[in-house]
């Protein structure tokens, strides 16, 4: 017999979900259950409260870190930049007129163009520019570490070397490489000029080591060649002739269209013929 309790059947249009929808509208209509959701979430929190706001602590505390800190870089950077600049615009000036005078000497149709004032180096760094090396040392050594102090040292230190001092050269360079990364471009430039100071002064053996840390910065791809050419005529130097070779066939590899790459291939060739040549004859050559 069939059962007499069981419930009529849906009618047409009726869905299943109907039963589930009424219960959510029930719930959104009874306050009681909707502050109880609630509730229950902020009990969680309270008993969580050390977690919680200890996080949110320290994103904030981060947060302020981080902007205090790009604002103190900015100020400092900007310190630097002025100070720099100030040194820089003098410097700049006399040297722009010992280059009219030097490239006026050797292109006899721009002498009537120069100006009376302009005389070429006297080959005397005090003579030539006073005080200003000690100016861009002083920069250089208080702004340490913004690339505004590197750049200060890079042309100190690449005035020195053009004067030979290559010791002097070689401590200017160094303050930048010691309070920069190779991975950033005035700290590559600064391995670089040191590299060569340290050449200047027949260190090669130091200045390989010095290089080498541009040559494992792989951001700086495109410093590589010059780089491994001088490091490849430093193992000359060093008697190291695979060394160099290795250096000279990096660099024709890498910089085969570019004036660096030319003279690396020529420098390879030679070593490669000397390698060939037997001692005798070549004291006989």
């Amino acid at each position: 017999m069939a059962d007499m309790t069981q419930s009529p059947p849906n009618k047409a249009g009726d869905s299943g979900t109907k039963p589930v929808q009424n219960s959510i509208d029930a719930q959104v209509r009874n306050p009681d259950a909707v502050q109880k959701q609630i509730l229950g979430g902020w009990h969680w929190v309270e008993n969580n409260a050390g977690i919680v706001f200890g996080l949110v602590g320290l994103l904030l505390l981060g947060g302020i870190i981080w902007v205090v800190m790009n604002w103190m870089g900015e100020r400092k950077e900007a310190k630097a930049q002025e100070a720099y600049y100030a040194v820089e615009f003098k410097f700049m000036k006399i040297k722009d007129g010992f280059d009219r005078a030097k490239y006026s000497s050797l292109m006899p149709g721009l002498a009537a163009q120069a100006k009376t004032d302009e005389k070429a180096a006297s080959g005397d760094l005090a003579k030539d520019y006073g005080t200003l090396l000690t100016d861009l040392e002083k920069v250089a050594r208080d702004h340490a570490g913004t690339s505004a102090g590197a750049q200060a040292a890079l042309l100190a230190a690449d005035t020195y070397l053009a004067y030979n001092q290559a010791g002097k050269a070689s401590e200017l360079a160094q303050i930048p490489s010691k309070n920069m990364k190779a991975q950033t471009l005035p700290g590559s430039l600064a391995r670089v000029v040191w590299g060569s100071s340290l050449a200047a002064e027949n260190k090669c053996g130091e200045a390989v080591k010095v290089w080498q840390e541009v040559l494992d910065a792989k951001n700086m791809a495109y410093l590589h060649g010059d780089v491994s050419l001088r490091s490849g005529l430093c193992f000359e130097t060093l008697n190291e002739p695979e060394k160099a070779k290795e250096m000279y066939r990096k660099v024709s590899a890498e910089a085969a269209d570019t004036a660096v790459g030319a003279r690396a291939k020529g420098l390879l060739r030679a070593l490669e013929q000397k390698a060939k040549t037997p001692p005798a004859a070549a004291q006989q050559g």
